[in-house]
């Protein structure tokens, strides 16, 4: 009986993992990546003829691979603070909807700063599919929305503000597009104001999740008396932990998870 249940509780763990909707955006190449990082290190460790100049461009890609790994690891940090502080938001977002009742994934990537588009500190993107005027897609695809979010010390602020804009959106993606056009599209302004006109539902949505970002950490806190690290030093910490990936034939360090996911 007590087998029984065991293997129920792990089919119920693993079953909520795989209906999970809020992803890591590096995760789909990430088997890949790793893979790559292994010939190139073995290719620099085990070809004695390689001139100086290719030794050079096989570093720098060793070292591209390394940054998309660590940049996988921070996104995992700043989706698991957002479980851990704000579990009944996560888990409405985790579940969100289009009108038609179709759920939508939301795949979340941390990214330096230089590569967030138009130097805005993040991110949402998705736009109209063929199919009909509540549906939607992203890069990731069909029914799903991508989030890029700036490194700094307020990434998971960002992240709250865009999950805001998404949580009106989706549910009400034909009225806004509607919105959108009348609204945004016909006028000369500057990218950070789209989402935030004064009329604009989704960035009042935005807004109120970064109210509840504020409440949630502050009870966090008291709670827990556990301090929230930033994600400009959460990366710093894994790239640390991430050096020896640089060298030949050397194992993955494990890396220690510094907000528990319970």
């Amino acid at each position: 009986m007590k087998s029984s249940l065991l293997l129920i509780a792990l089919f119920t763990l693993s079953l909520g993992h795989l209906l999970g909707k809020i992803r890591n955006g590096y995760e789909g190449q990430l088997q890949r990546t790793k893979e790559s990082l292994e010939k190139l290190k073995a290719q620099l460790s085990e070809d004695i003829n390689l001139s100086y100049l290719e030794k050079r461009k096989l570093k720098s890609k060793i070292k591209s691979l390394i940054d998309y790994i660590s940049y996988y690891e921070l996104t995992e940090e700043l989706l698991a603070q957002l479980r851990i502080v704000s579990p009944d938001l996560y888990k409405e977002m985790d579940w969100i909807r289009d009108k038609r009742d179709r759920v939508t994934d939301i795949f979340v990537k941390l990214i330096p700063k230089e590569e967030v588009a138009i130097n805005l500190e993040a991110t949402s993107s998705f736009t109209h599919t063929t199919e009909d005027e509540d549906a939607h897609f992203s890069e990731y695809g069909k029914y799903s929305a991508a989030v890029n979010v700036s490194i700094s010390e307020h990434s998971l602020l960002f992240l709250y503000h865009e999950l805001g804009h998404i949580s009106y959106v989706i549910p009400n993606f034909a009225i806004y597009s509607k919105f959108y056009k009348n609204y945004y599209r016909t006028q000369m302004i500057h990218a950070s104001y789209i989402g935030h006109h004064v009329r604009d539902k989704s960035g009042k949505s935005a807004m109120a999740f970064e109210r509840k970002f504020k409440e949630d950490r502050v009870n966090f806190v008291r709670r827990t008396s556990t301090k929230i690290e930033g994600a400009m030093s959460l990366i710093q910490k894994i790239r640390k932990n991430n050096r020896g990936l640089e060298a030949p034939g050397q194992q993955e360090p494990v890396y220690t998870r510094r907000v528990d996911r319970r």
